[in-house]
């Protein structure tokens, strides 16, 4: 069901026929719903893999489908997870990429494995927008989209995330309850500093665990002919 509003609730769930053993079947699905393994196929089917920033004067805000760039970035390469690309925008639409950091995770998406760590972080690069930056263990082009304008108080970053962080970060961030000790009727919540965001993920993971059970329907079924 579609949510909106910060970290809004909503009832997802219509009644489920509790009878004769039907609360313990409640509890299991509850613990499903808000299982690592229901949240990892959730999080493969959405594009959470790098989080884009406006970086304001005060505040920093996550700007997620909205960004004014785009990031095309190579999923065989390694690439630096976990720390901050910063980008300025130069007159003339030149783009000054520049990262620094002590340490970071060498990740790659292909495989879905951490590779390593990187020590010693310094990237300090000017380059024009489509043309590739690239390093031993980063590879992503940045294009400028048609809505970005200059705006001299407002600059930007990314993040690459690795999958176990993105799935303990929802696997913190999501919660379930009964409307009360009676019901059959569960509240899903996930709170989120995007309400966007956070209502993808709530309408992808319902898809998800209603196609996750419905497979389970036809294996039973098939067992039992």
């Amino acid at each position: 069901s579609p949510l909106s509003g910060y970290g809004e609730m909503g009832n997802v769930f219509g009644g489920f026929g509790v009878g004769a053993g039907g609360w313990y079947y409640l509890e299991n699905q509850m613990a499903i719903i808000t299982s690592r393994p229901l949240i990892e196929k959730t999080l493969d089917e959405l594009d959470f893999n790098v989080s884009f920033y406006n970086v304001g004067r005060v505040i920093t805000n996550e700007s997620y489908k909205n960004a004014p760039f785009e990031l095309v970035w190579d999923k065989n390469h390694n690439q630096l997870a976990g720390i901050e690309f910063m980008i300025e925008v130069l007159p003339g639409n030149e783009i000054k990429l520049k990262a620094e950091a002590d340490a970071a995770t060498i990740y790659n998406y292909a495989e879905g494995k951490v590779k390593g760590t990187q020590f010693g972080i310094q990237i300090d690069q000017t380059l024009k927008p489509g043309v590739k930056a690239e390093g031993e263990n980063y590879s992503f082009t940045i294009l400028l989209k048609e809505n970005f304008k200059p705006n001299e108080n407002v600059n930007y970053k990314f993040v690459f995330n690795t999958r176990d962080n993105l799935v303990n970060k929802y696997k913190n961030r999501i919660s379930i309850s009964k409307e009360n000790d009676e019901s059959s009727v569960l509240t899903l919540t996930v709170r989120d500093f995007n309400a966007l965001k956070a209502e993808d993920f709530l309408n992808q993971h319902m898809e998800v665990y209603l196609r996750d059970n419905l497979e389970k329907k036809y294996r039973m079924a098939d067992r039992t002919i």
